[in-house]
């Protein structure tokens, strides 16, 4: 009997702990989820900070609580805050790995970050949780348009239920495949095709005005991109072409009202700082335009040709030292590349270091034997150390190789 009463006053023991657990549990997710709404609360208001402080709470308070570290995710990548976005969306899935929305909010942040093969891996999971979900074979198609991959986009395109909702989609993306493979006449049909079943629709307006850019028919493209802005004016993507086009027709003026209201709308796209530092270094505003290479470097890191070009502009301005820093950093990251090579040997004469001069112009020469620039430049230092025969070499090979430049340098130090 006492082994019993035993036996019975240890199971009242565990149940009475185990309903003071639960208790505990139900209130902390309890008390989290009002924490929650409180932050969305914050946000509906603009207060993001204390959204943010809410969500933070909440995940203490609630540490297991998956729905909070996304919700902090979802924030933390609102105000690009891309790493810590990262962090919350990858404790949001392993604490709960079976919700589609996850997968597909932390796809939709790889494609922020490049990471396409990843944003792919992604989806396809969200996918085997939801099949019925047709926009994530959507956000599939985007990513394998990405990846220049589009054998596979139109694959995938061919999946997705054709109906008066989906048809537009598709012939739209079926353009921008067509546009980027160079396919122009058959991108010029489809989007045609598109016009007719919207004749209003923003992204088919502009489509046919890339279209149309492509073809260097900037007066046509210009109208298009001019359609698609009376649709929409908020979105900076028809400004940024429309302002490409005035660009080439040679209406800097115009060019720059565009990109600079393309920047108004989105700061957070590299390009267009490039595009405008660009506009800037041809104007003579070579401040100016370093100063918007700076803004597409901070939002781009490898952006390899806004290096390139801001160490061009530094050398224009005789800043030979950061024009220097420049193309060493793009050398340590692209060593295969000949004209990085080209302008390192001319920043080296200019510093006068002329025998490292040579064995820069000599590697930039070993990366493409047809590099005319390079052979013309190695002359130079050629000549500048009084190697006559080897500069007439390099200035001959340089005119073999269509630098015409090289034909004037040769009348008069080489005598042919």
């Amino acid at each position: 009997m006492p082994l019993r009463t035993n036996l019975f006053l240890n199971l009242i023991f565990v149940f009475t702990c185990f309903t003071h657990s639960f208790g505990q549990v139900y209130s902390t997710r309890e008390s989290a989820i009002q924490l929650i709404q409180a932050g969305d609360v914050h946000l509906q208001f603009g207060n993001w900070y204390d959204a943010l402080a809410s969500y933070t709470n909440a995940i203490e308070t609630d540490p297991e609580y998956a729905e909070a570290y996304m919700k902090r995710g979802q924030l933390n990548e609102r105000v690009y805050r891309i790493k810590q976005a990262e962090i919350d969306y990858n404790m949001a899935i392993q604490l709960n790995p079976v919700i589609d929305i996850y997968y597909n909010q932390r796809a939709r942040l790889k494609i922020l970050s490049f990471d396409y093969y990843g944003a792919i891996n992604d989806i396809n999971k969200a996918i085997d949780i939801n099949e019925s979900n047709s926009n994530y074979l959507k956000y599939k198609v985007d990513g394998f348009i990405a990846l220049g991959m589009y054998d596979h986009a139109l694959n995938n395109l061919d999946s997705i239920l054709i109906t008066n909702k989906n048809e537009l989609y598709v012939l739209q993306h079926r353009t921008l495949i067509y546009i980027l493979n160079g396919e122009l006449t058959l991108a010029e049909l489809t989007c045609l095709a598109a016009l007719k079943l919207n004749a209003s629709d923003y992204l088919t307006l502009d489509l046919l005005g890339l279209i149309n850019l492509k073809n260097k028919e900037y007066e046509a493209a210009i109208t298009w991109f001019s359609k698609a802005i009376d649709v929409d004016s908020s979105q900076y993507v028809s400004y940024y072409n429309r302002g490409v086009c005035y660009r080439f027709l040679g209406n800097i003026e115009l060019a720059f009202k565009d990109i600079d209201a393309s920047i108004r709308f989105n700061n957070k796209e590299q390009n267009t700082y490039f595009k405008r530092a660009l506009l800037k270094k041809e104007s003579g505003d070579f401040e100016g335009s370093i100063s918007d290479y700076n803004n597409a470097i901070t939002l781009d890191s490898n952006y390899s040709e806004a290096v390139y070009n801001r160490a061009f502009t530094y050398k224009i301005l005789g800043d030979y030292l950061n024009a220097e820093k420049d193309i060493d950093l793009l050398i340590k990251t692209h060593n295969s590349r000949p004209e990085y090579w080209n302008m390192k040997g001319n920043l080296q004469i200019l510093h006068g270091n002329i025998r490292e001069a040579l064995l820069s112009f000599d590697q930039a020469i070993a990366n493409d034997l047809n590099y005319s620039q390079a052979y013309y430049n190695r002359g130079i230092a050629n000549l500048l150390l009084n190697h006559h025969i080897k500069a007439c070499e390099d200035f001959q090979e340089s005119l073999n190789l269509g630098n015409n430049k090289a034909e004037s340098i040769s009348l008069h130090f080489c005598g042919y």
